[in-house]
C-alpha cells in the first residue's frame, strides 16, 4: 500500500505529450567513423533549422539532436534520435514535424522515422487514405520519410520482396528497421505514399514552418515582481514553463503561493509578453482564487480597466512561483545526450526531465540564478520601453461561431471526399441545433428524477 507521501509526490498527470524522431544516415566502415560523420552532420542540421526555431517560443522542449545506438542493435550501426516534449501544443508538434519534412529535402541521404506517444502520427492524420492493408498490427518500420515525401513499405508479394525485407536472425517475423531503411534507400519509387496521403499530410503542412509563428499571443500583463518581469521578457519560454506548472498545479506546489518566497509582492510592471496560444487560453479560461496574499495588490472590480491583465499577472507569478519552488526541492540537471544515449523512450523520466532549452549540465534554479545577475532596474527598464509600442492581439481567435465551424467541416470533407455527417444525406444546420440546444437549457427544469420537458 503506498504511503500519503508517496501519494502526495505522484504527478497530477501521467501522461506526456512528445514526438520522438530518427535520422538515419549511410554507415561509415566502423563506428568511430559514423559518429564523427554524425556530429558534423548534427550541428549542420541544427544550424539549418535555426532560422526557423531561433525566436519561436516552446511549449516544453525545442528540436534537439542526440548520437545514439539502437538497444534492438537495429540498426546496429549509429544514427541520430530527439524526443520533444510538446504539452497541449500541436502546434509545436507539427512545427517538429515541419521541420524533419525541411531536413528530408536537404539531406538527400536521410531516412526518417517519427512517431508520437499515441503512435504512427503521420498515419492517424492520413488515416481515411492510407491502403486498406495497413492497421497498428502490420505498420512497425514501415512509415518514413524521404527526400520530402512519405514512404509506406509495402507488405511482401515477390520472392524477391521477402528477401529484401527479411526477418531478423531471433526469427522475429516483424520488419527489421535495417532492412527498411535499405528498402526505402534501394526502392524509392515502390515505396512512394499515393497521392491522396501525400496531399493530405501537405495540406496540415502547408504553411509551416514558418506558420507557428501564429501560435503566438501578445497580452498585457501585469507582473507583480520586477525580477519575475525582467526574466519573463529575457527568456519568453519561461512563460511556458510558468503555465505549465500553473495549470497541473496540485495541493503541494500550491503551497508556494501563500508565502511567495521566490517573487515577493511588489508594484506591478506593466508590460505586453509574448504568451502563446496554448498558454493563454489555458491561463485566462481556468478559474483560480488568488491567494491572499495578492488581496491588496489586485483590482476588486472586473469593470476595472487592469483587471484582466491583473489576473493574468497573478496566474503568471504563481506558476513561476510554484516552478521555482519545485526546481529548488527536485534539481535535476539537464542532460542533453549528445553521445551514446539510448532511441528508448521512458515517459516516466519524460515527466521530470528539464527542458532541452537549458544549457547543458544546469538545473532549472542555477539557470534563473544566472539569468538574474544581469538583473537592474535600467535593464528592466529597457525591455520595458523596447515592447512599449507591442499592439495586444485581439482575442477572437478563441471564439468559435456556428458559421466558421461549418466552414471547417466542409473543408475538411473536401479535402477527405468524406460522406456528409448527416445519415440522410442533407446538410447539417449547426445554427439550428445549437439554438434548439440553448433554448432546451433555458426552458427546462431538472430535479433528482431527471429532466422535466416543456409542455
Amino acid at each position: 500500500m503506498a504511503s500519503l507521501a508517496e501519494i502526495f509526490g505522484r504527478h497530477t498527470v501521467d501522461q506526456v505529450n512528445y514526438l520522438q524522431y530518427a535520422l538515419y544516415f549511410p554507415p561509415h566502415d566502423s563506428d568511430q567513423a559514423t559518429k564523427d560523420a554524425l556530429e558534423r552532420l548534427r550541428s549542420d542540421i541544427l544550424d539549418f533549422v535555426r532560422p526557423w526555431t531561433h525566436d519561436h517560443i516552446w511549449q516544453k522542449d525545442g528540436f534537439n539532436l542526440a548520437i545514439v545506438t539502437s538497444e534492438q542493435k537495429d540498426p546496429s550501426y549509429p544514427f541520430l534520435f530527439g524526443v520533444s516534449r510538446f504539452g497541449d501544443c500541436l502546434n509545436d508538434e507539427w512545427l517538429l514535424i515541419s521541420l524533419l519534412y525541411e531536413v528530408s529535402r536537404a539531406y538527400k541521404d536521410v531516412v526518417i522515422a517519427l512517431s508520437d506517444n499515441d503512435g504512427e502520427i503521420l498515419l492517424i492524420e492520413a488515416a481515411e487514405q492510407i491502403p486498406s492493408w495497413l492497421d497498428p498490427s502490420n505498420s512497425d518500420n514501415r512509415v518514413y520519410i524521404a527526400g520530402g515525401q512519405l514512404h509506406l513499405i509495402p507488405l511482401p508479394t515477390t520472392p524477391a520482396d521477402i528477401f529484401a525485407t527479411s526477418a531478423s536472425t531471433h526469427g522475429n517475423k516483424k520488419l527489421r528497421r535495417a532492412d527498411a531503411i535499405d528498402y526505402v534507400r534501394g526502392r524509392p519509387k515502390a515505396t512512394l505514399a499515393s497521392p491522396g496521403v501525400q496531399d493530405v499530410l501537405a495540406q496540415r503542412l502547408r504553411g509551416y514552418p514558418k506558420k507557428a509563428n501564429e501560435e503566438r499571443h501578445h497580452a498585457r500583463t501585469l507582473v507583480y515582481n520586477r525580477h519575475a518581469a525582467y526574466l519573463l521578457m529575457q527568456c519568453p519560454s519561461l512563460l511556458c514553463w510558468a503555465i505549465d506548472s500553473f495549470y497541473l498545479r496540485d495541493p503541494v506546489s500550491l503551497k508556494a503561493c501563500s508565502t511567495m518566497k521566490h517573487f515577493p509582492l511588489e508594484n506591478p510592471v506593466d508590460v505586453v509578453l509574448p504568451w502563446t496560444r496554448t498558454t493563454y487560453a489555458q491561463t485566462v479560461n481556468q478559474r483560480f482564487y488568488a491567494p491572499p496574499l495578492f488581496d491588496k495588490v489586485l483590482p476588486r472590480s472586473n469593470k476595472d480597466v487592469d483587471y484582466d491583465a491583473a489576473q493574468l499577472g497573478m496566474k503568471l507569478l504563481c506558476g513561476l512561483e510554484m516552478l521555482a519552488c519545485n526546481a529548488a526541492k527536485h534539481p535535476v540537471p539537464s542532460n542533453h545526450n549528445t553521445d551514446g544515449a539510448s532511441d528508448v523512450v521512458d515517459e516516466a523520466l519524460l515527466l521530470d526531465r528539464p527542458s532541452t532549452l537549458l544549457p547543458e549540465d544546469t538545473t532549472l534554479t542555477q539557470w534563473l540564478e544566472n539569468l538574474n545577475k544581469g538583473y537592474s532596474d535600467a535593464a528592466l527598464a529597457q525591455l520595458v520601453d523596447e515592447r512599449a509600442a507591442l499592439p495586444q492581439d485581439s482575442t477572437q481567435w478563441m471564439d468559435m461561431v456556428p458559421d466558421e465551424l461549418e466552414a471547417l467541416l466542409a473543408h475538411h470533407n473536401s479535402s477527405t471526399n468524406a460522406a456528409p455527417p448527416s445519415a440522410d444525406g442533407m446538410p447539417v444546420d449547426l445554427s439550428n441545433i445549437m439554438a434548439k440546444f440553448e433554448h432546451f437549457l433555458e426552458t427546462s427544469q431538472s430535479d433528482v428524477g431527471g429532466v422535466t420537458l416543456p409542455g
